[in-house]
């Protein structure tokens, strides 16, 4: 045997009996040898079975003898080898000319869609099961799939269209145009066994399209190439409308014989040659769906075409369904009705306002009936009752609890429905059966047909309708029954079971119940149908919020619960007028759970407190949710929802979000990093994954109070139910105070990359939230203050890891390019004594991929729809407040407030030392005042007497003031004189040191009034009040089963330690050092860097050193240290595999390839960003060269009138100039050399050098280089008053077109379209106009006069436009 050929096994049986069995060897064309075996093995089988030597195949039946069924079987199975047919144009063939078809393979053979496969013969054929041996060589080939049509071709084939003729007739126009509609959709073939298939079946196509295009008219009754709406979308019926008739077509009767025959050879085109080749499926799809839409037009006209014998040709009688041409009356006497619906093909014209609650309604159970009619079997019978028609009585109560669904609204809801089930489902064809009737609910029956009707349609049809006729009346009577129940709870509250007693006592003639109370429901039952008494106690509401233990209506098991629910929802529910304390206004649950745990606390408080005896029953969250009001009353679930609670939920909305151009290569970094922890989660407990960032500020009112900004997309807040608009707060944002809301994140490390990074699940998840709160003005975020948060955290849960990951964003207290962030990173690695720190930074505008951001949305919980403002200060700091409109005004007014605060302090001092000066003085005045009032009071004493007497005090005194260091002259000017002393010139005056101590007293009170002054404790207190509110609500937050932690703010202590590491390190260590430059001051820190620290724009790796002097040993088991030291490769590009185009690498392949090589971990040749900043510098340097060449061959700024010639462009068309100094010999001669370079190069295209610039050429002849396609012409180019050497043609100055006056548009033009603003403006087109480009003025001089006519215009303009959209 070749090795090249394979051994198939070969099975037939009939009847599941297997009846032959052999082995053949695979051949390329085996059909020839396979027919033999296929006639063979059945006559064999016949032989054995009749036990005869031989059988004569030409013997008719009735040479048989009747009575033996072995002779009647085997002459029927000799029979049935003669009989079998082909499809197809070769009808008449036999099975054996069948099997030798050079088109058939061994899988058309056995194929359902074979004549053999239809005589209940099955031929099963494949490859041996029993393996091959091993030392079997391989086959080169693969002979079955070649035979079976699923060769792995190298390469996908068109069929050619035929060569153009000059007056093709209509089949080679229709043949051609298939084989190009072909071409379109890139449907081919593989091998010439496939490409006689197409030929074939493309032959059949335009059969049938000559055929309709023969009578165009009774297909669309229209005249050719016009064609219906419907068909507007057919592709086929739109190709042979775009063929030209050659000659006129004769009016000719249409049979529908000849429809029929081509409907039969559309929907029995042979594709099993395509069923391997996948590449080629979806366009064989597509191609499928239009031979399907002829086959629909084809089936449409069979319909009309058919006889009055048919069930679907009866005259149409209808009401809803008159438009529709099948609708059909069956039954005058029971009003039963049928008609098919096609596909819809209309689209949904958008309405104006909000639809009815009941064609909502009518809309969901159309929708809901087609989606449960696309999962069903062809023509299965469905009953539609009027509650799948979306006819529910509890979607439809008034207030009070009555149904608003009278007997007229219920017939025109039925006719609503059926008005829009008559328009069609999308993509479905389906049939309704009906019976209309005055008494008693209209039944409806519905099931799906196939799209392609074959010839069993009609017969299935009526076996559908003799099922729904079967069904009927126990459709009806349960309808009725239902009905009945219905108007019988509106009227009457009568329990669940008393009205299931009176159904099926009326409607079924017995009682059907069951129970304890059976005996006493019957009694009732019989009383009432009887007309005698009836108890009326057994008429209660049995809707009554559940009704438990006889405790009476509207009262449950819960009601103790609800009353507490109502306790702590109603007062707080709305953010304005209710409020729980003066700083916060917020509703006062988080979401129904945090609801039902302050309830169950509330009520084991009041177990507690003897208040109540027991504990009573606390309900589901579930049942707690349905006690609330519903925030839409039109949708289905609203029924279920009692409104007890009397509260609802509310949301707000808005989202915003922009991308980097880094994003990519940032995100494939980070799985590297996530990878790398997944591994090392693995191996060790040491490793911890983190994230850090600030929430959004949250805005803390002044007087008034603030909206927080939250406002969730679908988590709403819990109002109170009887207040429209109860989420309010105020209508702007005037504030100046704000709170920060730092977040640490403990991430979760899962076992593989697709786990949970955040919380993790409530069993094995290991992540932790921390938040702190702190205010933004006085205690700004820094990345000194973050890392001693981190610390903090990691005490808090015990944590000594030796590996640490973390993630923030690329803010300014984050950013690692900055040297205070490096440095806060290298005493984070020294205080917790790490092996390895990964710090990972965010995209620009990508903080949204970040882990913590996760973080965001459970603080969003307890900020959503709240309103805050700060506490009450005093009077004094208020005031100053007042005029404070920013943050940096606050730190400004209270850095003011401190020096206020030591002069008041100073002067105080002041005060006390002269108050000790005048004590002192006023004893020594005391003393002269105590000797004059006795030389006063002793008359005769003469006048001289008495001064001389002063006069030796006043020595006293001064000799002992001037011992105590005071100057003696203060003791006239403070002196205390209680009576009159005569002067030398005759007044007399009065001294009084009382007067001198109150003024000093007074300035000392003022002084200790303004010194007490402390602006900054009295905002802290304000801020403490909101601070504490929104921290309580954030403690509730509860993620996977763990609450949040609300830590305070970290003191300065841990602040202090982290720069103490530093200087231990650099003596000349700055904590205010921030930029690179600065960094550079402190050298052995650089020195540190450069050892222990590998760094890029998105990642920053510390790791220890082996110098024990430097760092200490490592943590790590040794086992797993490489592990714990491996750095990332930066991700690139996966160019080998063009699949993968703009991917990267996986962290697999790339270590595999970079591994061991230490420029990986820092290569940028992939950073999109980075080729971006070449890209820059690129054009900063020619811009640099254009300067220093307009310098050096003194152009004056590349003026105008130095233009001496122009280039074009070979790609955009644009001219660029040539620009020379002076015109004189050189110049000429250098033009010369220009053009003759010019016509030796290819072509210039912007930017390019004609002459480099170490060319002598070049200066002489200049040119700019800083120019691309995108430029703008230069305005150099344009003509000037001075320049006549060089005169250049107006071209427009964004894409350098000329033209007429009517295409470019230059001064005049502009100002006649109003477009200069009064400016002189450069050329534009119509076209750059039209896109959006503005005219580009020559200078910023305007035309006042003509600036004023062009914005009179525009406002006139404008007002036309508003006019017209009123």
């Amino acid at each position: 045997m070749d090795d090249d050929c394979q051994i198939l096994d070969v099975n037939i049986d009939i009847g599941g009996r297997v009846i032959y069995t052999s082995k053949l060897i695979a051949e390329v064309d085996p059909p020839s040898l396979f027919a033999e075996i296929v006639t063979e093995a059945i006559e064999e089988y016949a032989q054995s079975a009749l036990n005869l030597s031989d059988i004569d195949e030409d013997a008719d039946e009735e040479d048989l003898n009747e009575d033996d069924p072995i002779k009647v079987e085997a002459q029927r199975l000799i029979a049935l080898i003669k009989s079998i047919k082909c499809t197809g144009r070769d009808r008449s063939a036999e099975l054996l000319k069948f099997l030798q078809k050079s088109s058939i393979t061994l899988k058309s053979l056995h194929s359902i869609s074979s004549p053999i496969f239809r005589t209940g013969i099955t031929i099963k054929i494949g490859k041996p099961k029993a393996p091959m041996a091993s030392s079997d060589p391989k086959p080169k080939v693969n002979p079955f799939a070649i035979m079976m049509g699923a060769e792995n071709a190298k390469e996908l084939r068109f069929i050619t269209p035929p060569p153009q003729q000059l007056t093709p007739n209509l089949d080679v126009q229709i043949r051609t145009g298939l084989y190009e509609h072909l071409i379109h959709i890139k449907l081919g073939y593989y091998n010439p066994d496939q490409k006689y298939v197409l030929e074939t079946n493309v032959g059949k196509i335009t059969n049938a399209l000559c055929m309709i295009e023969k009578h165009w008219h009774k297909f669309f009754y229209k005249e050719f190439p016009n064609i219906s709406e419907k068909c507007f979308n057919y592709s086929l019926i739109q190709l042979t409308a775009q063929c030209n008739r050659n000659t006129a077509r004769k009016s000719e009767k249409l049979k529908i014989e000849l429809v029929i025959s081509h409907i039969t050879a559309l929907t029995t085109l042979s594709w099993t040659m395509f069923s391997s080749a996948k590449a080629i499926k979806k366009s064989l799809d597509v191609f499928k769906g239009d031979i399907a839409k002829v086959c629909s037009l084809l089936t449409d006209k069979k319909l009309s075409m058919l006889g009055h014998n048919s069930i679907l040709s009866q005259k149409p009688v209808t009401k809803v369904f008159k438009s529709l041409p099948s609708y059909v009356q069956l039954d005058e006497g029971n009003n039963e009705f049928y008609v098919s619906i096609p596909p819809s093909t209309k689209k949904h014209s958008k309405q104006r306002g909000q639809p009815s609650a009941k064609m909502t309604s009518i809309r969901h159970a159309i929708k809901s009936i087609a989606q449960s009619l696309r999962h069903s079997e062809d023509y299965v019978v469905r009953h539609i009752t009027d509650e799948e028609m979306g006819i529910i009585d509890e979607a439809f109560l008034c207030e009070g609890g009555t149904v608003s669904l009278t007997s007229a609204d219920r017939t025109f809801y039925r006719t609503s429905f059926k008005t829009e089930l008559a328009k069609g489902l999308d993509g479905l064809c389906i049939s309704l059966f009906g019976r209309s009737s005055s008494i008693g609910p209209s039944c409806l029956f519905v099931w799906k047909t196939p799209m392609l009707h074959g010839d069993a349609h009609a017969g299935n049809v009526q076996l559908a309708i003799n099922e729904c006729r079967d069904i009927l009346p126990k459709k009806v009577s349960a309808e009725s029954a239902r009905h009945f129940n219905n108007i019988l709870r509106g009227i009457a509250k009568v329990p669940a079971k008393v009205r299931a007693a009176l159904t099926s006592y009326l409607f079924g003639g017995e009682l059907n119940v069951t129970g304890d109370d059976a005996d006493t429901y019957y009694e009732f039952v019989e009383n009432l149908a009887g007309g005698l008494p009836i108890d009326d106690s057994w008429i209660v509401d049995g809707r009554a919020f559940n009704s438990r233990g006889g405790k009476g209506i509207n009262s449950t098991k819960f009601e103790e619960f609800w009353e507490v629910c109502r306790s702590i929802i109603l007062p707080t529910a709305t953010t304005e007028e209710r409020r729980h304390n003066g700083c916060l206004h917020a509703s006062a649950v988080l979401s129904i759970p945090d609801l039902r745990r302050q309830a169950i606390e509330s009520l084991e408080n009041k177990v507690k407190q003897n208040v109540l005896a027991v504990m009573p029953p606390v309900p589901s969250i579930e049942w707690v949710r349905l006690q609330f009001v519903p925030s839409n009353d039109t949708v289905n679930k609203a029924a279920q929802m009692s409104g007890r609670l009397g509260c609802k939920r509310a949301a707000q909305k808005r989202t915003l979000r922009k991308a980097h151009v880094d994003q990519h290569w940032v995100n494939a970094m980070t799985r590297y990093i996530l990878l790398w922890l997944i591994e090392l989660k693995k191996a060790t407990d040491g490793v911890l994954f983190l994230g850090q960032d600030d929430k959004a500020k949250i805005p803390v009112g002044d007087s008034v109070p603030i909206s927080t900004g939250v406002r969730a997309n679908v988590r709403r807040s819990i109002v109170n139910a009887d207040t429209e608009d109860s989420l309010t707060a105020m209508d702007h944002d005037f504030h100046v105070v704000n709170l920060v809301c730092s977040a640490t994140l403990v991430c979760n490390i899962p076992d593989s990359i697709g786990g949970s990074f955040f919380m993790g699940d409530e069993e094995s998840g290991n992540g932790e939230m921390f938040y702190t709160l702190r205010d933004a003005i006085f205690d700004p975020s820094t990345v000194f203050d973050h890392t001693a948060q981190l610390i903090d955290c990691l005490r808090r849960l015990d944590k000594r890891p030796f590996v640490l990951v973390l993630q923030t964003d690329g803010g300014p207290d984050h950013s690692i390019k900055f040297a205070n962030t490096k440095n806060a990173m290298v005493a984070l690695f020294v205080k917790l004594d790490l092996d390895h720190l990964v710090v990972l930074r965010g995209a620009p505008n990508g903080s949204a991929y970040n882990k913590i951001e996760r973080l965001m949305s459970p603080a969003n919980f307890a900020l959503t729809n709240v309103s805050t403002k700060r506490g009450v200060m005093p009077d004094w700091a208020e005031k100053l407040m007042k005029n404070c409109n920013a943050m940096a005004e606050v730190r400004k007014t209270n850095e003011r407030q401190e020096k206020e605060r030591e002069r008041a302090r100073a002067r105080i001092v002041q005060l006390d030392e002269l108050k000790v000066r005048r004590d002192i003085i006023a004893l020594v005045t005391e003393y002269v005042q105590a000797v004059l009032r006795e030389m006063v009071v002793v008359q005769q004493n003469p006048m001289n007497l008495i001064l001389e007497t002063v006069e030796s005090v006043a020595t006293i005194s001064k000799g002992v003031l001037a011992f105590i260091g005071i100057d003696v002259d203060e003791v006239i000017d403070l002196g205390d004189v209680s009576a009159d002393i005569a002067m030398e010139e005759g007044q007399r005056q009065t001294r009084s040191t009382t007067i001198t101590r109150s003024v000093i007293t007074s300035q000392r009170e003022k002084a200790v009034e303004i010194s007490e002054q402390d602006f900054r404790a009295a905002y802290d207190a304000s801020i403490k009040e909101p601070m504490d509110a929104i921290g309580s609500r954030l403690k509730r937050v509860v993620v996977s089963g763990k609450s949040a932690h609300v830590t305070p703010r970290v003191g300065p202590s841990v602040e202090k330690e982290l720069h103490e590491i530093l200087l231990k390190i650099d003596p000349l260590y700055d904590k205010s050092y921030r930029t690179a430059e600065e960094a550079k001051k402190m050298p052995a820190l650089v020195a540190w860097y450069a050892k222990h620290v590998i760094s890029h724009p998105y990642c920053l790796s510390i790791q220890k050193c082996n110098d024990v002097s430097c760092c200490q040993p490592c943590r790590s088991p040794a086992g797993i240290r490489p592990l714990v030291m491996q750095r990332q490769p930066t991700p690139r590009l996966d160019d080998k595999n063009p699949q993968r185009n703009n991917h990267f690498l996986s962290r697999d392949e790339a270590l595999r390839l970079f591994e061991g090589k230490p420029k990986a971990v820092t290569d940028l040749t992939d950073l999109p960003s980075k080729a971006m900043d070449e890209a820059k510098h690129d054009q900063k340097e020619k811009g640099n060269r254009d300067k220093e060449v307009n310098i050096r061959l003194k152009l004056r700024s590349w003026d105008h009138k130095k233009v001496r010639s122009t280039v074009i462009c070979f790609h955009c068309n644009k001219p660029r100039c040539i620009f020379s100094r002076e015109l004189d010999d050189e110049y000429y001669a250098a033009a010369k050399v220009l053009k003759r370079t010019m016509e030796s190069i290819s072509g210039y295209s912007c930017g390019d050098l004609i002459f480099d610039d170490n060319d002598p050429i070049s200066d002489v002849l200049a040119q700019r280089q800083n120019l691309t396609c995108e430029s703008k012409v230069e305005t150099a180019y344009y003509n000037v008053d001075g320049r006549s050497s060089f005169v250049t043609v107006p071209v427009c100055i964004h894409c350098g077109e000329r033209g007429s006056s009517d295409f470019l548009l230059q001064q005049s033009e502009l100002e006649a379209r109003n477009k200069t603003g009064g400016k002189q403006c450069y050329p534009i087109c119509i076209e750059c106009l039209e896109d959006g480009r503005n005219p580009v003025p020559r200078s910023n001089n305007a035309n006042k006069s003509q600036k004023r006519k062009e914005d009179r215009a525009s406002k006139t303009a404008e007002a036309a436009k508003r006019k017209k959209a009123s």
